[in-house]
C-alpha cells in the first residue's frame, strides 16, 4: 500500500516561519526527502512523499505545522520539526487507511480513532492472538532483576562488622535500618528490583552472581562501602 517515502535529516537546521510566506525549509525538505524516492515519474518541486502513488505536498505539511504550533512568527529547531513531520506522516498513513477502509473520519487525527474503533469491533481470535504473541515475542519479555537490599557504610571496618553480623544469623533488614548510611536504610535497605541495566557494571557483577538470600563480599565505591 505504501510508496517510497524518506524521512528528513537531522540536519536542516532552525526554520523561521512567517504567516503566509513559505520558508526555506520548503527547498530543504524537496531535497532531503524527494531526492530519496525511487519513482520513475518526474516529481514535482514541491513534493515532501509519495504514499501508494499519490504525491503529498510541503504545503500540506506547512498547514500541519501552523495547526500544531501556531502561525504565530517563530523558530522551530530541526529536531522539533523532525518530530512534527514524523506526526505529519503518521497522521497522513493513518488517514489514507481509514479512506480505503471505508471509514469516516472529520479529520487526519480523527482517523486513528476511527481505525481504533473497527479494530475493537472486530472479535479477536486465540489464533490470531498467539500468533501475534509468536511475532512480537520480544516485546513481552523482561530482562532478568532481583530484588535487592543493600547496606552502605563509610569505612572497610564497619563493612566488616555489618556483615559478620548477618552471616552470624542477624537479620539483614535490621543491620541496615541501624548502621547504613543510605537513603534506603529506614526500608531495611530496600533497592526494589532491579536489571543489570539498571546498576552501575561492577555492582551488577557482584549482585547477579549471588544466590537468593547469599550476602556479598564487601564492595567498595567512591563514597562507601556496599554490601548486597
Amino acid at each position: 500500500m505504501l510508496g517510497d517515502l524518506a524521512r528528513p535529516g537531522d540536519w536542516w537546521g532552525p526554520f523561521r516561519r512567517k504567516r503566509g510566506k513559505s520558508s526555506a525549509l520548503s527547498y530543504l525538505l524537496f531535497f532531503s526527502l524527494v531526492s530519496g524516492c525511487r519513482s520513475e515519474e518526474p516529481i514535482g518541486p514541491d513534493v515532501v512523499a509519495r504514499i501508494g502513488g499519490a504525491e503529498v505536498r510541503y504545503g500540506e505539511f506547512e498547514r500541519s505545522v501552523a495547526r500544531t504550533v501556531g502561525d504565530d512568527e517563530g523558530v522551530l529547531a530541526s529536531d522539533v520539526l523532525s518530530r512534527l513531520f514524523d506526526q505529519f506522516v503518521d497522521e497522513e498513513l493513518l488517514a489514507r487507511l481509514a479512506a480505503e477502509r471505508g471509514l469516516q473520519a472529520a479529520s487526519r487525527r480523527g482517523a486513528a480513532d476511527a481505525l481504533l474503533r473497527e479494530a475493537l469491533a472486530r472479535p479477536v481470535g486465540e489464533h490470531e492472538v498467539g500468533r501475534y504473541y509468536a511475532a512480537h515475542r520480544g516485546e513481552f519479555s523482561r530482562p532478568e532483576r532481583v530484588r535487592l537490599r543493600q547496606i552502605l557504610v563509610e569505612d572497610r571496618a564497619a563493612a566488616e562488622r555489618a556483615r559478620a553480623e548477618v552471616v552470624g544469623g542477624a537479620d539483614f533488614a535490621a543491620v541496615a535500618r541501624r548502621v547504613s548510611r543510605d537513603p534506603s536504610a529506614p526500608r531495611g535497605g530496600l533497592q526494589g528490583e532491579l536489571s543489570r541495566r539498571d546498576l552501575p557494571a561492577s555492582f551488577a557483577a557482584a549482585i547477579f552472581g549471588l544466590a537468593e538470600g547469599e550476602v556479598s563480599a564487601i564492595v567498595p565505591a567512591d563514597y562507601g562501602f556496599h554490601l548486597f
